[in-house]
């Protein structure tokens, strides 16, 4: 890695180059920037600010290229840290292309939603094609990719006893893949070259888990810690191969066993950077999978994950629109700073002490300025208190406590 890229970090995290360079050589932080991309690398680990990623992409039932630039826009205007293409199938190549160019932020995408479309297209998996395939990607710009190749034949089986089968994806395609062909998942046998490949771009891989839990009845079960173990083989081939690597976890799992899904994580890895879907603490939140995936991301984020991927309202019922996605862009916002802020970055509590300081002082300017959405949060105080009022409808001037204490101070 250049050492002005590594300059850029320090500068940016606010953590000493040694440090940087330390959890690099262990494996524990993952530059997320292509060497043909002309943006700000992001780092992602333990010891840096917990960040958020946000998915976009079209669907065969949204074709609309458009929409998906707008969210891109989005997205930036409201600082999430990477963002990712999910587009499946004959959209793919067009829309990344499209997103790619409009974007100043990582970019990943998940490179077998660009091989299979239809049973037929499974024959035409092999090592060449999906070589080929990504490094076409690594050629456009991508800077991180999710490749789901820790899920093997042998966990098949333990699929089987699940309520949810495979609610992955990725993970689904290839359970498809082994089971016509009767061979083992590609992105396994083919990890060493396709490593070779990342590398000549220094673009990361993250280890995809395609046997994440979809129902808080499969949590922490055997398919899942299984997938698990054999990311910690293929990180050695990772490290080996100078590839920066992030490992994806569930999923759906209940409060009390988050913790324990970190942790074992974090041992089993050897404290790689973690990508964490959510989780999701329950699973009747439709509509409501933002606020659901934000309980347990900032629980996750404060035990040791590092990169948290944002879930839209709409999780489980469609295609997010724009206005899904401001929303989630609002929650997980709150989120990244309350982890933040419970890690100790200074920055991030200095923020939290200014706008207390401003509320004491009635600076309700200041106080816009510091929320997750100024334009809302100002819009809603001049519609609940009027345009010139000094104070807030809740309390009135007459019972503000903040008022009312700091005279009752001046006489103690």
């Amino acid at each position: 890695m250049a050492e002005n890229i590594l300059e850029q970090i320090s500068k940016t995290e606010k953590i000493p180059l040694s440090v940087i360079k330390k959890e690099i050589t262990n494996g524990r932080c993952a530059v997320l920037k292509n060497l043909k991309r002309n943006i700000n690398p992001v780092a992602i680990g333990n010891k840096f600010r917990c960040k958020v990623n946000i998915n976009i992409g079209l669907s065969p039932e949204s074709k609309d290229i458009k929409q998906e630039i707008d969210k891109l826009n989005l997205i930036i205007k409201y600082g999430a840290d990477t963002v990712m293409d999910l587009t499946p199938s004959v959209y793919s190549n067009t829309t990344r292309k499209e997103l790619i160019k409009n974007c100043s932020i990582p970019f990943g995408t998940v490179p077998i939603y660009t091989m299979i479309e239809s049973q037929k297209d499974i024959k035409k998996i092999n090592k060449t094609f999906i070589l080929d395939s990504i490094e076409r990607q690594c050629e456009e710009g991508v800077d991180f990719m999710t490749l789901h190749s820790a899920f093997r034949r042998t966990h098949l089986k333990y699929v089987k006893k699940r309520l949810m089968p495979v609610v992955s994806r990725g993970g689904a395609l290839i359970a498809r893949y082994m089971s016509i062909t009767g061979n083992e998942n590609p992105f396994y046998e083919y990890f060493p070259e396709i490593m070779d490949v990342l590398a000549k771009y220094s673009v990361a891989v993250s280890i995809g888990d395609g046997l994440r839990p979809g129902c808080l009845a499969d949590a922490t079960d055997k398919a899942q810690l299984a997938e698990l173990y054999e990311m910690r083989e293929l990180l050695k081939i990772c490290r080996k191969k100078g590839v920066y690597a992030m490992v994806e976890g569930p999923g759906h799992i209940p409060l009390n066993e988050i913790e324990k899904n970190v942790s074992i994580a974090r041992k089993a890895t050897s404290d790689a950077p973690l990508y964490f879907l959510g989780p999701l603490v329950i699973d009747s939140a439709m509509g409501f999978d933002h606020i659901n995936g934000a309980i347990g991301s900032a629980m996750a984020g404060y035990y040791g994950v590092s990169l948290l991927c944002a879930v839209s309202p709409s999780e489980h019922i469609g295609l997010p629109n724009l206005k899904d996605i401001k929303s989630t862009l609002e929650v997980f916002e709150l989120v990244k700073r309350a982890v933040n802020v419970a890690k100790g970055f200074k920055d991030f509590k200095i923020r939290e002490k200014e706008m207390s300081l401003a509320r004491k002082n009635f600076d309700w300017l200041k106080q816009f300025e510091l929320s997750i959405d100024p334009n809302f949060t100002e819009e809603r105080f001049h519609e609940l208190n009027g345009k010139k009022s000094k104070h807030c409808s809740m309390c009135g001037s007459k019972y503000c406590a903040v008022k009312n204490s700091i005279k009752a101070m001046e006489t103690v």
